[in-house]
């Protein structure tokens, strides 16, 4: 099903045909228009555009905690990287931090290196934000593959998301190092960033063994994001994975399978490490 929504997301729809299209498309996957701060279909010139579509304004308060939801998505795992920096992709399947992001995290005394995995559905809202305040500096774009992110798939693929097309942000925050990495999607791997516009994924010209990095903002001298800011949007269901350096206080505060919505918590520090 994800591979025919592939092929028809970009397709321009008739303005007969719209209502019909994405409400069916609305309905198979629960999304919810009365969040839309356009709920007019007709309005949407394909499935692309839809998906794209922004929230109305406070729709998604955000949390105070150090640490919110990227996106609206399903907490597949999350955890602490063990000493050589290897972390649960789910239960029974594991992969390195270091194979997803280019490099390894070297924590601080006193700091541990954490990460989280959430998943996009089709019908969820597919803009992404900031999880916190920080500073990226660098972009890197691992061209890969384009499997399915699905739990299902990730249930069974080693290393699925160090294998697929992948967009890392890396920079820091007040704890350390953090990176936000936007994995594609089997067959429509698109992914933008807003703030790089002249970023390309799933190009059928592209080696599969593509490797870009490069300095990110204005200048080259990184981006500020603050806590809820907007990052950039799927073009179907994906995949945000954080990687990041905490004091080994920090706590996770969803549970495995949780659906989160963006700007609710899903991490803290107690207060005499978070300066509150």
């Amino acid at each position: 099903m994800s591979r025919l929504w592939g092929v028809v997301n970009p397709m321009q729809l008739p303005v007969w045909a719209r209502e019909p299209v994405l409400g069916m498309y609305s309905r198979m996957f629960g999304c919810n228009l009365a969040e839309a701060n356009n709920p007019n279909l007709a309005d949407y010139e394909n499935l692309q555009q839809f998906f794209a579509r922004d929230l109305r304004p406070g729709v998604r308060p955000i949390s105070n905690d150090v640490l919110i939801s990227p996106a609206d998505s399903r907490v597949l795992s999350f955890g602490r990287a063990d000493e050589t920096g290897v972390v649960e992709q789910v239960k029974g399947l594991t992969y390195s931090l270091a194979s997803l992001l280019g490099e390894k995290i070297q924590p601080a005394q006193g700091n541990a290196v954490f990460h989280i995995v959430l998943y996009l559905a089709p019908g969820d809202y597919h803009q992404f934000h900031s999880p916190t305040d920080w500073h990226a500096n660098t972009l890197r774009h691992f061209a890969g593959a384009l499997l399915s992110v699905s739990p299902r798939v990730a249930r069974s693929v080693k290393s699925l998301f160090a294998v697929n097309e992948r967009v890392v942000l890396k920079g820091d925050w007040k704890y350390g190092a953090f990176s936000y990495t936007a994995v594609g999607a089997m067959n429509v791997g698109s992914i933008i960033i807003n703030a790089d516009p002249t970023l390309r994924t799933n190009t059928s010209h592209f080696d599969r063994s593509l490797f870009v990095q490069r300095p990110c903002g204005p200048n080259n001298k990184g981006i500020v994001f603050e806590k809820g800011s907007k990052i950039g949007l799927f073009l179907l269901g994906s995949t945000i994975v954080l990687a990041f350096e905490a004091p080994s206080s920090f706590e996770f505060t969803v549970l495995p399978g949780e659906k989160v919505m963006c700007g609710q918590s899903i991490g803290t520090i107690p207060d005499h490490f978070s300066g509150k």
